[in-house]
């Protein structure tokens, strides 16, 4: 299971049992993925869900807190996803009192195109409000681990530019900051910060999501540690082995011209361990002699320069 899936599922897991919550996510969901429909000058609306009990909850919901009329759901195929949804309409005498009451329609019958405040100014009612609004029109992944190009990011897609723009202003106001853009003929507000993705969801009050957030970003941050430190050795080691090729090289030379038993003896020792010792380290041919990593840095800089003077 995907993260977002795994997202939906610790929602719907936590549908809300009282009123006042039922309410506000009633007002969020409808908000995101809801249609407004007006027949005979009638207000109606329609709204579709992935999960059965999604679904179920929201007919429920609709039924207890207004006895709304729902009509039989019907199933819709979504080819973008090649999944199925399940659609509801509602089409009774009180649907334009409940769009009301929900914060979707004025009293004057006009579509309200910001968001319900009311619902925003309690801790409580805004984590309903806002769980409505990501089941309706939110998505996330993650990084994916490997040599893959995906990395942290939460969307939500509208199709009013109104709304996205005020969610967009919103989300700012408590510390997440989005990129507002136009994909098609859809508006998208998206966050890319692990942080400011993993505080939204802690907003949310979804542990198990904020904990696989977590984890995922102490994954990515020590595998980044390894391949620095991987990096590093082999650059090192690319190095080495290139002073060593020089400084051999350097031998020759002064061999092939003078002869190396002319070296005063320490040059001379030095430069022999070195011609039969090529692979090893500075560190490792230092101790093979008995001296100073310093000390045979020096002498072995002394060789290059020496060879340098032959020309």
């Amino acid at each position: 299971m995907g993260f977002y899936a795994e997202v939906r599922a610790e929602i719907v897991r936590k549908l809300p049992e009282r009123g006042e919550e039922r309410r506000a996510f009633l007002s969020g969901y409808l908000r995101a993925a809801g249609s407004v429909l007006y027949r005979g000058g009638k207000f109606g609306f329609s709204f579709a869900a992935d999960e059965p009990e999604l679904a179920d909850f929201l007919c429920e919901a609709l039924n207890d807190l207004y006895g709304a009329e729902i009509s039989e759901a019907e199933i819709e195929e979504d080819k973008l996803n090649r999944k199925e949804k399940i659609a509801v309409e509602c089409f009774s005498a009180g649907a334009a009192r409940i769009l009301a009451d929900l914060g979707i329609v004025t009293p004057a019958g006009e579509l309200d195109f910001s968001l319900a405040h009311s619902f925003l100014s309690d801790d409580r009612l805004r984590r309903s409000y806002l769980r409505g609004m990501f089941l309706g029109a939110g998505y996330v992944t993650l990084p994916s681990g490997g040599g893959s190009k995906t990395g942290y990011h939460l969307e939500f897609i509208f199709s009013c530019y109104e709304v996205a723009a005020e969610f967009s202003d919103y989300l700012a106001q408590i510390s997440v900051f989005p990129t507002l853009t136009e994909r098609k003929d859809h508006f998208i507000v998206y966050v890319k910060s692990s942080e400011e993705i993993k505080d939204f969801f802690a907003l949310l009050s979804l542990p198990k999501s904020v904990l696989r957030i977590t984890d995922c970003m102490v994954e990515r941050e020590i595998r980044g540690a390894v391949n620095r430190q991987r990096n590093c050795d082999v650059g090192n080691v690319t190095k080495q082995v290139a002073a060593s090729e020089k400084q051999i090289a350097a031998i020759g030379k002064i061999d092939a011209a003078i002869g190396l038993s002319e070296l005063p003896d320490a040059l001379q020792i030095t430069a022999k361990a070195r011609r039969d010792y090529p692979e090893e380290t500075l560190a490792e041919l230092a101790e093979r002699l008995s001296v100073t990593k310093s000390c045979l840095n020096h002498r072995l800089r002394k060789l290059v320069e020496l060879a340098d003077e032959l020309n």
